[in-house]
């Protein structure tokens, strides 16, 4: 593990407009006009999920597969599957061998995150020792978590044609399990938050969590969804079928396309990328802000990240360059 310091570290205001995340199997926070690290680094040899801010955003959670880094307090057993990392001096606090990789988590209070074995772990991040350990089931192509009224939401397994399983995992660590019936339903699903709720789509199904009551509710859609957001008080769902975009209180189709295959949202603006064209929307309206020739890689900090240029995400001016990565691109 190779990590680089600076003297004085940027200010929230300033951490703000750098994206956090991993570049290739560089973690870091990025210049966001060039995706060069700025301050702290920390080369993650395999990532497997998001890295998913603590309340108050002091720490992140991240799902990895290491051999184990030397000098770093560590509990459990087996491979490394999961870093609990101090976000400001970006340094690794603790790392949990659980034996095999995290592929989904959550950071509601607790960390808690899905293995590929199947496995569901609760860590206090504080000792970083394995609260609770059980087996929910696991499915390749489920997405990352979403937390939703103070709560960490995972979709941990899909059973193709029938639904998804999710786990809701409290701040203090409590579980709970729903099934959420979607009739076929294909390998992937969507998941989105509004904060309150969480949204699964999938094959002309939507279904919305309320996870205080482990209530779901089902509708019907005319498309069949892989990639979903939130962005102000509206749903945009994307996949094969294309585009929609919902008002959800009151479930009005704003907009729709037939070629965007993926969605992103930055603020009140819903990105949407497919065939080689990026459209971005009025959330509140679904009415065209911009189109630009490109394909999405991430949007984080109020850019557009278009594979190599990088787009300002109020306006589509072009403000700069990245590199194309040869791996991975996950920014906050």
């Amino acid at each position: 593990m190779l990590v680089l310091t600076v003297l004085v570290l940027a200010p929230p205001a300033a951490r703000a407009q750098q994206p956090l995340g991993v570049v290739d199997h560089t973690l870091a926070r990025f210049d966001r006009d060039t995706l060069q690290p700025v301050g702290p680094v920390i080369e993650a040899g395999e990532t497997h999920s998001m890295p998913v801010m603590a309340p108050g955003g002091g720490r992140f959670a991240l799902g990895v597969s290491s051999s184990g880094e030397p000098g770093i307090p560590e509990t459990g057993r087996g491979r490394v599957g999961l870093w609990v990392v101090d976000a400001g001096a970006m340094r690794i606090e603790r790392q949990i061998r659980t034996g095999i990789a995290a592929e989904s988590v959550v950071f509601p209070g607790k960390v808690a995150a899905v293995l590929q074995d199947g496995a569901l772990v609760v860590v206090d991040p504080q000792n970083g020792r394995i609260v609770s350990r059980r087996q929910v089931g696991f499915s390749f192509g489920t997405p990352q978590g979403v937390h939703a009224s103070g709560r960490g939401v995972i979709v941990n397994e899909i059973r193709r044609g029938r639904g998804v399983e999710v786990v809701v995992v409290s701040a203090s660590g409590a579980v709970r399990t729903a099934f959420a019936r979607m009739p076929g339903v294909e390998r992937i699903v969507g998941l989105a938050s509004d904060g309150t709720r969480a949204y699964i789509v999938g094959n002309r199904r939507i279904a919305v969590l309320d996870p205080r009551t482990m209530r779901v509710r089902t509708r019907r859609f005319d498309g069949n969804a892989r990639s979903a957001v939130v962005a102000g008080g509206s749903l945009a769902v994307a996949g094969p079928g294309g585009l929609r975009m919902y008002d959800v209180a009151n479930w009005r189709l704003l907009a729709r396309d037939n070629r965007s295959a993926f969605v992103y949202a930055s603020g009140n603006t819903v990105v949407a990328s497919g065939e080689g064209r990026i459209t971005t929307r009025d959330s509140a309206s679904g009415r065209v802000l911009w189109r630009a020739s490109g394909s999405v890689g991430a949007v984080a900090a109020g850019r557009v990240y278009a594979q190599p240029a990088v787009l300002d995400a109020a306006t589509g001016a072009r403000v700069g360059t990245h590199p194309v990565p040869n791996t991975l691109l996950r920014l906050l």
